[in-house]
């Protein structure tokens, strides 16, 4: 089902005045399937449950397979073809060379014929999804193209004469399959980036009720509930510590690598860990009021608002393929009257081929896509995707706190040694450190773990480790 009229692929709205489409191009939330924005995310769509399939081999991508090793074939034989002017010249020709060449084009046509089939009607389908939802897609003009560089190429293979683009149209096919699909990939990445954001909330909470534990979903806590979180688990609420104390890590929210130690009356914000103690914490704000909930809500608003490249390119996409079959009429005009028939035919291809796909309508919006998204696997978001445009005129950036310019792990630098102490004594000292931070989720004690393990130094067998809350090991 659909919810919100979102792409079920890349999670964004699918815009368009009507309801959007199902995979066979009827309404799709009537009929309870899955609908997509574009072309390319029901092409990925398609593939991701393909793979996922138990038979291992995928039928959607034995079909682009099939298309490119035919594609390949084509594109041989086009280039004996175009060769024939060269060989004639040198006296190749006769009749034996012209059934030759005449054999190639019908191979040509047999073998272009399945990549039209399995490429250009589904994204033929596309367009006429677009036009159902009172959009005109750049789709419909490569498809106009491709198609009529096809069957004029029919046309002079069955007439003998005449050139033909079996390997125009194959090609164009592969090369935009293949774009929209990483067209819908960097959307799915961005969509990736802010899924991974929810997951530092915990789907479920113990909540203390009546002086008992209760565990709920995070959707049924309210404000007010006193929340115990035990060391290692992420904070579900923004609150404040009633109980106990410890050590946060607040690297989602701050950039700060460091833990900020906590005690009774501190704030904590939804999103971070708990580290080394158990604290009960009583929720003043849940949801999408909390910090991590509003952190949310700005990326997803980032991502769905459009920047004023990206707002100019969908202008000119949408005057684009009018324009562009206007000057193929007017093309196929002119050239009508100055060599008949035939030339008309071939300056409108001209101008159709030659104009798709719209490489603004394409490109600017994917440079955004990927951009956003891999800043936000980055920890670096942005409350509007114009910002991002506006990055290209920054000559400085200014950081106010050093923590924001690490790498986000704690490493050790450097180990001081007494000039009076051993090596026997150095090595026993960091073997029993290494056995006390290997019981310790903390970063600092991971950071001295890792040190330990780079210099050779095997752990210290160590018994009854307490870890005081707030204090350390």
């Amino acid at each position: 089902m659909i919810e919100n009229d979102r792409c079920a692929f890349c999670s964004l709205p699918l815009g368009g005045g009507a309801r959007a489409k199902g995979r066979d191009g009827t309404e799709g939330e009537a009929r309870g399937e899955d609908a997509y924005c574009c072309y390319g995310c029901r092409l990925a769509a398609r593939v991701a449950e393909s793979r996922g399939a138990d038979e291992g081999t995928s039928w959607i991508l034995v079909r682009l397979g099939t298309a490119v090793f035919l594609s390949m074939n084509v594109m041989m034989m086009a280039l004996i073809l175009y060769s024939k002017d060269v060989f004639a010249s040198a006296g190749g020709g006769g009749d034996l060379s012209s059934a030759f060449y005449s054999l190639l084009r019908f191979g040509s046509m047999l073998l272009a014929a399945p990549v039209l089939g399995i490429l250009g009607i589904p994204i033929l389908e596309n367009a006429l999804s677009e036009i159902r939802r009172r959009r005109v897609s750049t789709d419909l003009v490569f498809v106009v193209g491709v198609t009529a560089a096809f069957c004029y190429s029919v046309g002079a293979t069955l007439r003998g004469d005449g050139v033909v683009y079996f390997e125009t149209a194959c090609m164009l096919l592969i090369v935009v399959t293949l774009g929209r699909w990483l067209e819908a990939a960097s959307k799915h990445k961005t969509t990736r980036a802010v899924t991974a954001l929810r997951r530092l909330l915990p789907d479920e909470v113990t909540v203390i009720r009546d002086g008992r534990l209760v565990v709920v979903v995070a959707a049924e806590l309210v404000v007010a509930d006193r929340v115990l979180v035990r060391a290692g688990e992420s904070v579900p609420v923004d609150g404040v510590i009633e109980e106990h104390g410890g050590h946060f890590d607040e690297r989602a929210l701050t950039g700060e690598s460091v833990a900020v130690a906590k005690v009774v009356g501190d704030q904590v914000f939804g999103g971070t860990t708990s580290l080394d103690g158990s604290v009960v914490v009583r929720a003043s704000a849940v949801g999408v009021d909390a910090a991590m909930g509003r952190l949310v809500a700005l990326v997803e608003k980032a991502r769905n608002e459009k920047g004023r490249f990206e707002r100019l390119s969908e202008r000119l996409a949408a005057v684009f393929v009018p324009v562009v079959f206007v000057a193929a009429g007017v093309g196929a005009w002119l050239g009508y009257g100055r060599g008949g028939f035939e030339s008309g035919l071939m300056t409108m291809l001209a101008v159709v081929l030659i104009s798709c796909p719209c490489a603004l309508g394409l490109s600017t919006p994917m440079a955004v896509w990927s951009a956003m998204g891999t800043a936000a696997r980055n920890g670096v978001l942005f409350r509007n995707s114009e910002f991002l445009e506006r990055l290209c005129r920054v000559e400085t950036l200014l950081f106010d706190k050093t923590g924001t310019l690490t790498t986000g792990e704690g490493r050790v630098t450097e180990f001081s040694e007494g000039e009076a102490i051993t090596r026997s004594e150095v090595d026993g000292c960091l073997a029993a450190a290494a056995g006390l931070a290997l019981r310790s989720n903390h970063p600092v004690s991971r950071a001295v773990a890792r040190y330990t393990a780079e210099r050779g130094i095997e752990a210290a067998a160590v018994e009854e480790v307490t870890t005081v809350a707030g204090k350390g090991v």
